[in-house]
């Protein structure tokens, strides 16, 4: 039995603007698709976030996400994995992946890439050997230094 893996809504790049509510109570997001380094190469990057929306699945699901220069299999910077189960097809996620102090060592392309892994079937029992799939890639332009 083929069981439905969740379908991506969103997947975006994200800057947080500076200064935060004191009292953290909004989330301001600023979407990112070039960047333009203020030091030379190789520098490292305060922060970046990736917002992701999924949604249409059945089970339990692993979600992770990882920075890689575009076309290299080399991880610059992953998260954890976080879970959620979805008790039908009709059930949203939205969450927040941060990173911290990014590390780039040259202008170019690099992306953003969303896996997922099934954990549990829709009946609640575990998959044994879950595969982790490539759900979805984000660019991000790092201009060269100027």
């Amino acid at each position: 039995m083929e069981w439905q893996y969740p379908v991506l809504r969103h997947f975006l790049v994200c800057r947080r603007p500076f200064p935060v509510d004191a009292a953290y109570r909004e989330a301001l997001l600023r979407v990112v698709f070039v960047l333009r380094p203020t030091v030379p190469y190789p520098f490292l990057l305060p922060e970046l976030h990736t917002l992701v929306q999924v949604s249409g699945a059945s089970g339990t699901f692993a979600f992770s996400v990882e920075l890689c220069r575009s076309g290299e299999p080399e991880v610059l910077a992953g998260t954890l994995d976080v879970d959620f189960s979805f008790p039908d097809r009709s059930t949203v996620f939205t969450f927040l992946r941060g990173f911290d102090r990014l590390p780039f060592r040259e202008a170019g392309l690099y992306e953003f890439r969303l896996f997922v892994r099934m954990l549990r079937d829709p009946a609640g029992r575990p998959v044994t050997g879950g595969v982790r799939r490539l759900l979805a890639t984000e660019p991000l332009t790092l201009e060269e230094f100027s």
